[in-house]
């Protein structure tokens, strides 16, 4: 609410899944934000579960801003952009640069301006078809048709579950 705005965030599970439940949900409450429980289901039917509330928010006379899971969006993947080109900048002869692969906006404006030769994402998990949603993001912010034979991930790292330590 430091600038005015509403913050509504959309979890998956209910109230009494999350009981006891993590740090940052307890800052949630105390900052203010509005908490809305999908209920048991699909982590990719999220999205819609999101939209849905905005839906209601609109409704009720709120104008939502819907920001995807991650953060991750074109628009988010270009402040990714001006990284990769500082790295450029920086360091003209890198042949790598490594990123953990979460839900795909930075690995994605890495591409967009690295090239998929040089990008490198280590999966972690987060989303169930990481080089489709990279090579969208990426094709989106670039104009150009970024496959997703293309890219470059590992998918060696992911563990059992967020959170959960693993060898």
């Amino acid at each position: 609410m430091r600038l005015g705005l509403k913050v509504v965030l959309v979890f998956p599970g209910t109230a009494d899944s999350a009981a006891g439940g993590s740090g940052n949900l307890v800052l949630d409450g105390l900052f203010g934000a509005d908490i809305f429980w999908s209920g048991e289901t699909d982590p990719s039917a999220m999205g819609a579960v999101a939209e849905d509330v905005c839906e209601r928010l609109r409704e009720r006379g709120a104008h939502p801003y819907l920001i995807p899971f991650g953060g991750s969006s074109a628009l988010g993947a270009r402040g990714y952009v001006e990284g990769g080109d500082e790295v450029r900048l920086q360091m003209p002869d890198v042949d790598h640069v490594m990123v953990a692969l979460g839900s795909g906006g930075i690995m994605a404006g890495l591409v967009a301006s690295l090239a998929e030769k040089r990008a490198l994402g280590v999966h972690c998990g987060a989303v169930a078809h990481p080089a489709e949603v990279i090579a969208a993001l990426a094709t989106e912010v670039t104009g150009r048709g970024v496959t997703a034979e293309s890219l470059r991930i590992r998918r060696d790292q992911v563990g059992p579950a967020y959170g959960a330590l693993y060898e």
